[in-house]
């Protein structure tokens, strides 16, 4: 089935569902009416002169998979549900943004309420519309813009990313409000790691066509079987989604039809929804689509469609760039500050711990032999050029920008831009027959390197919840021994108090921790932070728990973190504790104190 849309009605429809998904529409006028107004009259022109049909391949293969086809769905899908499973009932994670995101899907849900529910109902009268105007979704995004000044202020649930994951999180994040004693970040973890199958047996059938198969293996191949793209699958971070779109997209571009160039810039336009790095893949395609289309539709056409589909971004943008929302502000360094030998050695050091020597042999094998389907393949050469150059430009900005300095070499940073390296393995498989069994051999290969690290990912996860915290901060390892502290507390018997001791006001802890999601909160019902450190048992009823940040090593990195109590702090609390508490219980690495609990009995 294939259905025929004219661009000037298919660009408002993809306006609307991006500021739908991100609640955009709640936060327009931030964007400033200039802009605005011009996003809309363009959106008006182009219904206008936009009438050339642009195919939309949108249909289930014609039979169901093969049993072979869901083997290889399910082997591509469980790494990350593995991970998930191992460490379904832990405290998970120790440090990242994980907290932040839950608390801005549950902040997406206490803004909006069950109003949330008429975005869909008024997109749905505005499809009926369309049936008889093209102009339909182009006044719903008039009437959005309307409706966004009865939001006075910036919401950072909606400016400070983009919010297209809360949007698809937060019923699953509010149906786990029915049991109490889940870990919050759960319902965000299990959409993540719903991204791979949804990609394989749902969203790829309808754009591509295909079920899984060999393309999807070269894919996935060198990038999602690596430890860290399995824990950040797994996590409550924004990538995962980002890069199955980006993913969709990838695979529809390389083409010799135009109308798929366009296609994959949609794609690509929906992952930006997602997470900005999206924005390295859709730059390109946008450039490519019109200059390829400078005869079909005309120059003025193609740059018109081409500027309909990157505003919504740029809307977004300029409404981060006007909020006072953190990273607003992404000033650039003087070249002299951004490439010092410091921040290559820290990359480097950052590369070899995310790749080791295994990883490193798949991506510089990926990379030479998509060089070779750029050298082999006419046709796809500008797209494949543009691609790698798209790779550079993100490792770049994190030498550039000032705040990401911080995290040089940062394997998330990698999740969204790296996997363009395999295009040209997807190339040769498409366009070279006779390829197409030794590349499956060496994507084969290329998977079992890749588990073979893994499995340090996965023995991490059965190991004490401390040693986890070099998942993901494995250049400033920190030791939380949180949970084999606890342990030795007896199970309260009714109310009993938690004072807990932060070690910084800023700092990597148990996701949630500082808001109350924590596990630790729904066990210790009357818990609070210490003001300061607390080194007394007060009442019967009270345990006090005390965490040191320790790193072992010092230079590994620039966010590598000294211990904030220094020992001769530590020793004079636990004495303290020792003399007003019943029990005393430390914890030691070497012999440096990293915690300790006393309580009454």
């Amino acid at each position: 089935m294939q259905r025929s849309i004219p661009l000037g009605q298919l660009l408002p429809l993809f306006g609307s569902l991006w500021f739908a998904m991100t609640a955009m529409w709640s936060q327009f006028w931030l964007a400033g009416n200039i802009l605005c107004a011009l996003y809309l009259i363009l959106l008006f022109v182009g219904a206008k002169v936009l009438t050339s049909p642009l195919p939309l391949r949108i249909a289930r293969p014609p039979t169901g998979p093969s049993a072979p086809q869901i083997l290889l769905g399910v082997a591509l899908s469980l790494p990350t549900a593995v991970y998930l499973c191992l460490t379904w009932q832990q405290e998970y994670p120790f440090g990242g943004d994980h907290d932040h995101h839950v608390r801005m899907t549950q902040q997406w849900f206490q803004i909006f309420d069950l109003y949330i529910l008429l975005v869909p109902l008024s997109l749905a009268i505005a499809a009926f519309l369309a049936r008889f105007t093209r102009f339909a979704f182009s006044l719903w995004l008039v009437a959005a813009f309307a409706l966004s000044f009865m939001f006075t202020g910036p919401m950072e649930s909606v400016v400070r990313y983009p919010a297209a994951f809360y949007s698809l999180a937060w019923p699953f994040n509010v149906g786990l409000t029915f049991f109490p004693d889940a870990d919050p970040l759960l319902a965000l973890r299990f959409v993540n790691v719903l991204s791979i199958p949804c990609w394989l047996f749902a969203l790829r059938p309808l754009v591509t066509q295909r079920w899984p198969d060999g393309r999807a293996l070269l894919l996935a191949c060198a990038f999602l079987f690596q430890k860290d793209w399995i824990y950040f699958g797994a996590s409550t971070y924004l990538e995962p989604w980002a890069l199955i779109f980006m993913l969709l997209a990838l695979e529809t571009a390389i083409s010799d039809d135009i109308s798929d160039l366009w296609r994959a810039a949609l794609l690509a336009g929906i992952a930006t929804a997602f997470k900005e790095q999206a924005i390295f893949l859709l730059g390109p395609l946008l450039l490519l689509a019109v200059w390829q289309s400078r005869r079909t539709l005309g120059f003025g056409r193609a740059f018109l469609s081409a500027l309909l589909i990157g505003l919504p971004f740029t809307l977004y943008y300029a409404a981060r760039r006007n909020s006072n929302i953190w990273r607003r502000e992404e000033a650039i360094d003087i070249f002299s500050d951004a490439f010092q030998s410091t921040h290559f050695e820290t990359y480097g050091r950052m590369l070899q711990e995310h790749l080791h020597i295994a990883g490193l042999i798949v991506i510089l094998l990926v990379l030479g032999l998509s060089i070779f389907g750029v050298w082999k393949t006419r046709s796809q050469r500008a797209l494949l050029a543009l691609l790698f150059a798209s790779v550079i430009a993100s490792e770049l900005l994190y030498l550039l920008d000032r705040i990401s300095l911080e995290y040089v070499g940062y394997p998330r940073f990698h999740y969204l831009t790296w996997p363009l390296l395999a295009a040209g393995l997807v190339v040769l498989y498409q366009k070279r027959q006779a390829w197409r069994k030794p590349l499956l051999a060496i994507a084969t290969a290329f998977s079992l390197l890749q588990l073979a690290q893994s499995g340090r990912l996965y023995a991490r996860a059965l190991q004490a919840d401390y040693h986890r915290n070099f998942n993901e901060y494995y250049f400033a390892p920190m030791y939380f021994p949180i949970r084999s502290l606890l342990n030795n507390v007896p199970q309260p018997r009714g109310e009993r108090e938690l004072v807990l001791n932060l070690p910084a006001p800023y700092a990597f802890f148990p996701a949630g921790l500082q808001t109350g999601y924590s596990r630790l909160f729904s066990t210790f019902r009357n818990a609070r932070l210490a003001q300061g450190l607390v080194c007394e048992c007060t009442s019967p009823t009270q345990t006090v728990l005390m965490i040191n940040l320790f790193t072992p090593e010092d230079g590994l990195g620039v966010l590598a973190i000294k211990s904030f109590f220094d020992q001769p702090t530590l020793i004079a609390c636990v004495a303290r504790l020792e003399h007003s508490c019943a029990k005393v219980v430390t914890e030691k690495s070497g012999d440096f104190i990293v915690g300790a609990v006393g309580y009454s009995l």
